[in-house]
């Protein structure tokens, strides 16, 4: 929209910010996936995640490049929206048929449980007559 004739180029700087919260958010949840993925071999989900995200770069400039050169940017636009539209539902699909961490925990029989409190109140332990021992070092 900047780019029609007639258009003020500047009139896109105040939602530019947008763009760059959207990406660190993106690169947030990329990077946490990509270790839940690969818990023991963090280095390698987030090397896969950038390999992913190079080559997916490079193609849509390829291919985005290719559409717009033989028809418009428009043109290119709209296949690009196109294409997302029709993932979107089988990647929903996909996702919802992943088992969750609870899951993995439910399977294995495991109950999660809060980790008991290493300090008990000092004023609970003298009501019940508990007298803890005190460490000194010499």
């Amino acid at each position: 929209l900047a780019c029609e004739p007639g258009a003020v180029p500047f009139a896109v700087l105040p939602v530019e910010p947008l763009h760059g919260v959207t990406v660190a958010l993106f690169h947030t949840a990329a990077v946490t996936r990509a270790k839940y993925l690969f818990p023991d071999q963090p280095n390698f989900g987030q090397g896969l995640f950038a390999a992913a995200f190079t080559a997916g770069n490079g193609l849509g400039v390829a291919v985005g490049g290719a559409l717009a050169q033989r028809f418009t940017f428009e043109t290119a636009f709209l296949a690009f929206a196109a294409t997302f539209l029709a993932a979107l539902p089988i990647f929903s699909l996909l996702q919802r048929q992943r088992p969750t961490a609870a899951d993995d925990e439910r399977s294995r029989g495991q109950q999660k449980t809060p980790p008991p409190a290493q300090h008990a109140n000092a004023q609970q332990r003298a009501k019940h007559g508990v007298v803890t021992p005190i460490h000194r070092q010499s």
